[in-house]
């Protein structure tokens, strides 16, 4: 079953985090993300910016009104050039499974030269709060 949710893209500073990437934290309350950006902040560089948005105006964002109808999926990845694109194609729930599809389009895909930079990602996904206490699959292409 598709699964609504809105999304947004946020690069990072480095991917020194609880785990290697890609992996997923839910979170079904401000506490729980404040909490996680206190212990993350220096080995994820969530202070970091790059561009017009970084990692805590977007984390800011999620308050307390948020929380009361919705849940926050975080998905951190690791790409080995900033040129590739990353989508949130969507998301789907089967069998008590809620799965994440997340999509890289690479330049080299396309016939085009990347980058040869590192990129760290966080993809931000707003879930209905029925989902937060669901076991989370990556499907990464």
């Amino acid at each position: 079953m598709d699964v609504s949710f809105d999304w947004q893209l946020v690069r990072i500073g480095s991917m020194d985090g609880p785990s290697r990437p890609p992996y997923s934290q839910m979170f079904t309350s401000v506490q729980q993300l404040e909490a996680f950006c206190d212990e993350n902040r220096n080995g994820l560089g969530l202070a970091a910016s790059y561009g017009d948005v970084d990692f805590e105006q977007t984390a800011a964002a999620y308050d307390e009104s948020f929380f009361e109808n919705s849940c926050l999926l975080l998905v951190f990845l690791e790409e080995g050039s900033g040129s590739t694109r990353i989508v949130a194609e969507d998301v789907t729930f089967s069998e008590d499974t809620l799965t994440a599809h997340i999509a890289r389009h690479t330049p080299e895909a396309s016939g085009l030269m990347g980058t040869a930079d590192m990129a760290y990602w966080a993809v931000f996904l707003a879930l209905d709060a029925k989902y937060g206490t669901c076991p989370v699959e990556l499907d990464i292409r």
